[in-house]
């Protein structure tokens, strides 16, 4: 069954392909610029602070 898989994603025509390209880069822009702030890595930490 996987070579049967690889035949038919084989088979695809280039615009597929481009298609695909296009929109896993723009999920991954979106992905990284949101995790890059929303990120509690590089903030710093409130236990010193007096409210």
């Amino acid at each position: 069954s996987i070579l049967g898989c690889v035949y038919l994603i084989l088979k695809l025509s280039w615009m597929v392909y481009l298609v695909t390209v296009v929109w896993v880069s723009i999920a991954a822009l979106v992905y990284f610029a949101y995790s890059a702030r929303h990120s509690r890595l590089e903030r710093p930490d409130a236990v010193g602070e007096v409210a």
